[in-house]
């Protein structure tokens, strides 16, 4: 496990919508039995309004996946499903969507 690898969600009640989750925790914290994770839609399914700064988009395995950062949550590194991929090229587009949500900047 790394960061900015993305899992799948296993996660009964929210697999459905969102059926990846983006680790976003420091690799620093790796022993640590919780991780923080902002879930995968795909864009196909939101219905809200897409802020690209927020809401940045990433493609997983050939499809169109957004980021729904404000949903960012810490969670058991248990319940974490299978590594599909890693988003690792894409840590400034992350990176930035969190200190927006955070700083307004």
């Amino acid at each position: 496990m790394a960061q900015f690898d993305v899992f799948k969600n296993t996660n009964q009640a929210t697999k459905t919508l969102y059926p990846y989750l983006l680790e976003i925790q420091t690799n620093f914290l790796s022993e640590l039995q919780t991780t923080v994770v902002i879930p995968l839609t795909l864009v196909s399914k939101y219905s809200g309004n897409m802020l690209k700064t927020i809401h940045p988009t990433f493609e997983i395995l050939g499809k169109q996946y957004l980021s729904i950062t404000t949903l960012i949550a810490g969670i058991d590194r248990n319940s974490l499903g299978e590594n599909i991929s890693s988003l690792t090229e894409s840590r400034d587009e992350i990176i930035s969507a969190l200190d927006f949500m955070i700083t307004g900047i």
